[in-house]
């Protein structure tokens, strides 16, 4: 069996790798990253090019392309610049939920501006007492007459400070077995009775945002319920487990450009009159880090 890219994914990498190498300059995202600024400007371009979220439908704004060809766009700008690829691929990745649950009417007001770049998306699932265990959740969406109100919190949430609309998943039925009373709601950052804060510094990922949110009183109308009532927790871990395969193609990313950087190192460091790279461990280091990367590439 081939594993081997097409002449077409090899194309879509060699105009990704144009595309990162003339926008990213690494001094400029370095600032980005210290200031945790979101790289707002790279995005934009990004989206102008196609690049984001490129998986969804044409008629959504995307290229229709397959979510592998999307995975190697993304995988292509991790490995010239992570602190830019990551930031532009979790722009896309919380909306999972509402691209294969949505309604027409809602996907298409809120998706088409994530692959124009003009904003990003958010899911808030974890709670401060419900991590990955999210079988029954805290905050609550109570119907009333036509709208539900929301009360509760989340923590961790990406991109929930800079994002324009979450989809925010909330205890339904307070009565029904675990995985059973949990639905989702398409919720504006901008809503009464929402706050946002930003949790700080963090280790990495600084050009994305971690936040919490306070649920207070919100009100949602019922269109903007996702999908089914009480059907929520499938709709997460069908979203979660595609969006798996896309971290794995960050995690490639991540690798690759570590080998580069090692490889280009060996090449060019000098130690007792010749390069480093000539050193039979050293160059047997750098042959292991390949068959790993492709393995994992592989798996991925």
């Amino acid at each position: 069996m081939d594993f081997s890219l097409t002449p077409r994914q090899r194309l879509i990498k060699e105009a990704v790798h144009e595309f990162v190498v003339s926008e990213c300059d690494p001094a400029v995202t370095l600032e980005l990253a210290k200031k945790k600024e979101f790289p707002w400007k790279i995005y934009k371009k990004a989206g102008e090019n196609g690049y984001l979220a490129s998986y969804y439908p044409k008629e959504l704004g995307g290229q229709g392309i397959p979510l592998l060809d999307y995975c190697l766009i993304m995988e292509e700008i991790i490995r010239y610049d992570n602190r830019v690829g990551m930031a532009l691929s979790l722009g896309s990745i919380p909306a999972k939920t509402l691209l294969r649950f949505g309604n027409e009417e809602q996907k298409k007001k809120y998706l088409p501006k994530l692959t124009r770049g003009e904003t990003v998306a958010s899911i808030a699932v974890t709670e401060p007492n419900h991590g990955s265990d999210i079988r029954f959740l805290d905050t609550k969406a109570v119907k009333k007459g036509d709208e539900y109100i929301i009360n509760g919190n989340k923590i961790f949430i990406t991109n929930a400070n800079m994002a324009e609309f979450y989809t925010v998943f909330a205890q339904t039925d307070p009565d029904a077995p675990p995985y059973r009373g949990i639905s989702g709601f398409v919720v504006e950052r901008e809503t009464e009775g929402v706050t946002a804060l930003d949790l700080g510094d963090k280790i990495g990922l600084k050009t994305t945002s971690s936040c919490s949110i306070e649920f207070r009183e919100v009100k949602v109308p019922k269109e903007n319920l996702l999908g089914k009532e009480n059907h929520g927790f499938n709709y997460i871990m069908d979203a979660l487990n595609e969006g798996r395969a896309e971290i794995a193609n960050q995690a490639i990313g991540l690798a690759r450009g570590a080998y580069d950087r090692a490889l280009f190192h060996a090449k060019n460091r000098e130690q007792f009159g010749q390069k480093i790279g000539k050193f039979q461990n050293i160059s047997h280091m750098i042959v292991e880090m390949s068959e790993e990367i492709e393995s994992a590439a592989l798996l991925a």
